[in-house]
């Protein structure tokens, strides 16, 4: 099965949320530079890079410890804005 591909880029701009976006390096799925880009068009968002190669992170894996992590930090912080 073929995953349809969606380009956003021009949507990119209009977010007006905080955002975190995280990204495994050797993710087989979606190509790192990717999520880079996503987020290099979103103003103000995070970017977290995984060490991980799974697309779906398992929970206990290094990249999920460190996503949860990630996100409970994010999240606490936008609580405050």
């Amino acid at each position: 099965m073929r995953a349809r591909r969606l380009d956003v880029r021009e949507d990119l701009a209009r977010v007006r949320v905080p955002t975190l976006v995280v990204h495994s390096r050797i993710d087989a799925v979606v190509p790192f530079k990717d999520g880079l880009e996503l987020a290099s068009g979103i103003r103000g968002a995070r970017f977290v890079a995984l060490d991980d190669a799974n697309h779906l992170l398992m929970d206990g894996e290094p990249g999920w410890i460190r996503l949860t992590a990630e996100l409970s930090s994010f999240l606490r912080e936008i609580e405050l804005v």
